[in-house]
């Protein structure tokens, strides 16, 4: 590798710090750190004033400094599924972020002597329909989620233009394998090995017994509405847009695929243990 960008969040506690320490730990190796010119203003660096989409069509690889938010911003740049990225958390839990500030270094050096996997995530394509025309698109690596903040509303779903289901609930979630572990994981989706193609379906707080979250081919056309506007949002990754009467949403995986760099030390099972706890008994 030759190049390599830099993605921070520049809220993080010692943010300016780590970006330079980084920056000439990578010179010092003989690779050109990039920074995008909004990023290095934010900190008080200098750089060479690229922009963030510059930045990734520019790099061999990606450091993205942040938390899983950050990862999430990340996917919507230009460019950046052609790039493998390496997930660094500077906060709290970091699920998706790869690496702890604490290991960095030893994953660079990993990196640098060829020794990591490549694992390519699905992503889906969530498009807003507004009277027969396309008001929104965009990617989402975790979920794509209809609701309304306080109340139940109807949502009708059809999967490959056949009928499904009308859920009366507060909300739907539509999720990639990526994104089970998220909020799709917090309303009773289920844990979905990353690495599959899967489109997952969990209803939140459904108002029947018999409704459930469904797994669906990753090849299906779903396609979701509402009759109830007043209120309702649809968020993809987090960012939310308010809905208007007769929208649709079509929802579908997407063509493109982000690329994250994984350790070959370290299992996804690991990862679930760890960090969700998972089979353990409260004491």
């Amino acid at each position: 590798m030759k190049t390599i960008g830099i993605i921070v969040n520049t809220s993080k506690p010692k943010a300016a710090e780590v970006v330079i320490e980084v920056c000439h730990w990578l010179s010092s190796k003989g690779i050109k750190p990039l920074v995008p010119y909004d990023k290095a203003a934010a900190l008080g660096i200098t750089c060479d004033g690229y922009t963030q989409e510059q930045v990734v069509m520019q790099s061999d690889a990606l450091i993205v400094l942040g938390g899983d938010g950050t990862l999430l911003g990340v996917v919507h740049i230009p460019y950046v599924d052609q790039v493998p990225i390496l997930g660094v958390n500077l906060g709290h839990l970091g699920y998706l972020t790869e690496v702890a500030l604490t290991e960095l270094y030893h994953a660079l050096t990993n990196i640098l002597d060829g020794n990591y996997e490549i694992k390519e995530r699905m992503m889906l394509k969530v498009q807003l329909y507004y009277q027969g025309k396309i008001e929104l698109q965009s990617l989402a690596l975790n979920d794509a989620f209809i609701k309304h903040p306080s109340r139940m509303i109807k949502i009708e779903v059809y999967i490959d233009n056949q009928y499904f289901v009308t859920y009366n609930a507060d909300g739907l979630i539509i999720a990639t394998p990526t994104g089970s572990t998220a909020y799709s994981l917090a309303v009773g989706g289920p844990i979905v090995e990353p690495n599959m193609s899967a489109i997952i379906l969990s209803p939140i707080a459904s108002h029947a017994l018999t409704i459930r979250p469904f797994i669906a081919h990753p090849d299906s056309q779903i396609s979701v509405s509402t009759t109830e506007h007043n209120g309702v949002i649809l968020a993809v990754d987090g960012d939310t847009v308010c809905l208007e009467p007769d929208c649709v949403v079509k929802v579908s995986k997407a063509d493109k695929t982000i690329k994250l760099i994984k350790s070959r030390n370290r299992s996804y099972y690991e990862v679930l243990r760890t960090k969700l706890k998972l089979g353990e008994r409260g004491e």
